[in-house]
């Protein structure tokens, strides 16, 4: 596999445990709207791309034939198939391949998820155009992720502190560079969903910097945030001036691949 995904193997090899239990992850209300978007039927076969731990997978395997849990990281798939097992879980298939180079054939699924994961892709005009590529014609494509503000400075601080807190994450993008990859892929968006997730700080630093100067640098750029960042990110602190919360913007996107 290209070397090119070696830092992102790696950082999730390490934190994959972490990711497994994350409750942002398995619990949080955005994964009940995916699935709704979705409009599975017991007849489907499902994609979720870079399933991480699998928590979307196993959302969607009671309502489905077969998950496909795809990610770029084996240890991560490990803890999908252990999850999958203690909740009794049997129709959920791993697949190690990274988005961008998605190892299916053409029109094999009747679905694809993917949820808070392109940040990470090295080429989410890739990533996105390969899901739509083994999405049947017709087919619902839904993904969800992290969205920058189209404010420039506030687009640059998210994007800078969430940098240098993860080594794998490239960019969290604006609504119109989301429009844009769906352009390319022959995708067309059918319905947008905007909410706001709040962070537990140290819980969220630790699934990024292994690192303890990248740690520390994190917490600096939080301590020193700008007034306007302060308050569009809602960072809360404690009586020591210490980071304890934020919120981000995540955007759902419910696509139709174009029909035949």
């Amino acid at each position: 596999m290209s070397s090119g995904y070696d830092v992102t193997q790696k950082h999730f090899a390490a934190t994959s445990q972490l990711y497994a239990v994350s409750a942002g992850h398995a619990q949080d209300s955005d994964l009940a709207m995916l699935v709704d978007l979705l409009e599975l039927n017991a007849t489907h076969q499902v994609l979720d791309v870079a399933t991480g731990a699998g928590h979307t997978a196993l959302a969607i395997a009671p309502f489905v034939a077969q998950v496909t849990a795809a990610d770029l990281t084996p240890e991560m798939l490990d803890r999908t198939a252990e999850l999958a097992a203690k909740r009794n879980i049997t129709n959920i298939v791993c697949a190690v391949t990274p988005a961008e180079q998605l190892n299916f054939p053409n029109d094999t699924f009747d679905r694809v998820s993917c949820r808070i994961a392109p940040h990470h892709f090295l080429d989410p005009q890739k990533a996105v155009t390969e899901m739509a590529r083994v999405l049947k014609s017709g087919g619902i494509c839904v993904i969800e992720d992290s969205v920058a503000p189209d404010d420039m400075k506030l687009d640059m601080f998210i994007n800078t502190i969430e940098k240098v807190r993860d080594p794998t994450h490239i960019r969290s993008y604006t609504l119109a560079e989301w429009l844009a990859f769906f352009t390319g892929a022959d995708l067309t968006v059918e319905k947008i969903e905007y909410f706001r997730k709040k962070h537990d700080f140290a819980d969220w630093l630790a699934r990024g910097a292994q690192d303890p100067a990248a740690q520390t640098e994190t917490v600096r750029l939080a301590c020193e945030a700008n007034e306007e960042s302060r308050k569009y990110f809602a960072i809360e602190y404690d009586q020591h001036g210490q980071p304890i919360s934020f919120m981000d913007d995540k955007i759902l996107f419910k696509t139709v691949k174009t029909q035949r």
